[in-house]
């Protein structure tokens, strides 16, 4: 389970609105971006950019198992690199999105420094990962299979957007891998990890 191709398309073509593009931003000259979640909270990606204020993508199921399958890379776009607007070595990564399961609305962001990033093939490899209670990780995991490959570069919890909060599941039709997506969460849930650093919704 992953996101959707669909979501990479719609980002790839519309660069431009998520994130200010470059080339610049050090060695690596392009970046591949791939989007992940933790076996118990799938999510509903709304809005998403890199240096730029947050922007809506096209609504689209985040699923996967982050937390107990390596690798955590799936299929990525390959985007130009954005422009290290501030000049300070870092990207900022900012996201919205609505758990699915809770149907409560999330939105972080978190500074990335560019030089923690893997580079492979002249590509910055950068995983977003969406975990319990607005946990929002950025990854850079090396192409390999090895679990000590795998490369943990920023986290935070995110703050809660009540006035998004949605109840996705409702909209029968909407996502055709929903039902998909549901059972592979109940057949899984067993083996997720349910431990994460941001407190349940009531304390913050």
């Amino acid at each position: 389970m992953t996101v959707p191709m669909s979501l990479l398309l719609a980002i790839a073509n519309c660069a431009w609105l998520f994130f200010p593009l470059s080339g610049q931003a050090g060695t690596g000259q392009a970046l591949s971006l791939s989007f992940n979640a933790y076996v118990a909270s799938p999510a509903v990606l709304t809005h998403f950019s890199i240096e730029q204020p947050l922007a809506p993508v096209p609504a689209q199921i985040v699923s996967g198992s982050a937390d107990i399958v390596f690798p955590r890379l799936t299929g990525a776009a390959v985007l130009s690199t954005p422009n290290d607007v501030n000049r300070d070595g870092k990207w900022r990564i900012s996201a919205q999105w609505v758990d699915l399961i809770s149907e409560k609305a999330w939105r972080a962001s978190v500074d990335v420094p560019v030089k923690a990033l893997d580079q492979s093939y002249s590509l910055y490899t950068l995983l977003v990962i969406f975990g319990p209670n607005g946990e929002l990780l950025v990854g850079s995991d090396k192409i390999s299979r090895d679990p000590s490959d795998r490369v943990d570069v920023a986290r935070t919890c995110g703050i809660r957007v009540p006035e998004a909060d949605r109840d996705w599941k409702s909209r029968t039709g909407y996502f055709p891998e929903l039902p998909r997506v549901m059972t592979y969460r109940q057949e899984n849930i067993g083996k997720a990890s349910v431990t994460t650093a941001c407190p349940p919704p009531g304390d913050h």
